[in-house]
């Protein structure tokens, strides 16, 4: 129930606490965006086990701006990696406040209503599904990409996923270590700080599900949802039943897991990483709205194929 929900603030895992949504006022939703309700009516369709294997993967970044219990970001940031490392995937609340969301969505709005917008390379697996390139690798160079580098009119998207790097109008550019947000320093924690691409896809009413797949080999796949993603509008659904290669390089096949297929429910303002070698889906847009979604590719730098400061491009 809500109120058991509520009252578990914490939950022993090995060594590992993990906190759930917290429920006293004050503590949670603490940049507008998130509450256990919606969580609860998100997932109240999933079954009991699915739904207590999302659980015990997703945390909260509230506590750490709330300081609860002194909980602070490296402490958060040990969690959230012990979790990747264990279950390879997770899920993190209150990541974007309300107004993150809205820059992010206005600028993919406008990019889709162009005629020229970018279709997403190997998204014809399912009808009535379309890519909106907002920032392209030549790694991921390919027929249905014109261009690399951040598209014209994303600066804004850029700014919001990174804002510790910002290039004023003289050209000076700064960049605050303080502010690297959280879903960059997992990623890097891991070693995986090249980004091949930056791009909003979206399951329009009446898509069926994508084939399944993988994004890469070692990996890090970052989804932010745009807009609340429950049952019915198809979220990101992770298929545990066949191997696939652990985070770190060189580790061994992973063979089996704590439960075959997960799907993703979460509200918007939280963000999915998992390990880009996991099979997965987009699942059928059964709803009354479309479900856009910003996804990050996350790899290794030596994966990278193209040269020539890409990286920079990103940053900067």
């Amino acid at each position: 129930s809500i109120e058991d929900m509520g009252k578990s603030k914490g939950r022993n895992r090995g060594s590992t606490k993990l906190l759930l949504p917290a429920s006293r006022s004050g503590e949670k939703n603490f940049r507008g965006n998130h509450d256990e309700k919606t969580t609860y009516r998100l997932s109240e369709d999933l079954p009991l086990k699915e739904r207590q294997h999302i659980e015990r993967c997703t945390l909260d970044y509230a506590s750490v701006k709330c300081n609860t219990n002194n909980y602070n970001e490296s402490d958060f940031l040990r969690q959230a990696t012990k979790i990747l490392e264990d279950e390879h995937f997770l899920v993190i609340h209150n990541c974007w406040s309300p107004g993150d969301i809205k820059i992010m969505k206005e600028c993919y709005q406008e990019l889709h209503r162009e005629q020229t917008s970018q279709r997403a390379i190997g998204e014809r697996d399912a009808s009535k599904r379309s890519g909106t390139r907002l920032y392209n690798c030549l790694c991921q160079y390919g027929p249905a990409c014109n261009f690399y580098d951040w598209k014209p009119g994303t600066h804004s998207v850029k700014t919001t996923l990174n804002p510790n790097s910002v290039t004023f109008s003289n050209g000076t550019f700064f960049h605050d270590f303080k502010k690297v947000p959280i879903w960059k320093q997992i990623t890097d924690s891991f070693h995986f700080t090249h980004i091949a691409r930056a791009e909003v896809v979206t399951s329009h009413v009446g898509c069926r599900a994508q084939d399944w797949h993988i994004d890469g080999v070692h990996g890090l796949t970052v989804i932010i949802p745009l807009t609340d993603v429950s049952v019915q509008k198809g979220p990101t659904e992770l298929d545990f039943e066949h191997d696939f290669c652990g985070l770190w390089e060189g580790s061994a096949k992973i063979r089996s897991c704590s439960s075959s297929r997960v799907r993703a429910v979460m509200p918007q303002g939280s963000i999915l990483m998992f390990n880009a070698n996991v099979s997965h889906r987009g699942g059928a847009n059964i709803s009354r709205t479309d479900r856009p979604i910003l996804v990050l590719d996350c790899s290794l730098e030596s994966t990278c194929l193209a040269t020539g400061g890409l990286r920079d491009a990103w940053a900067s």
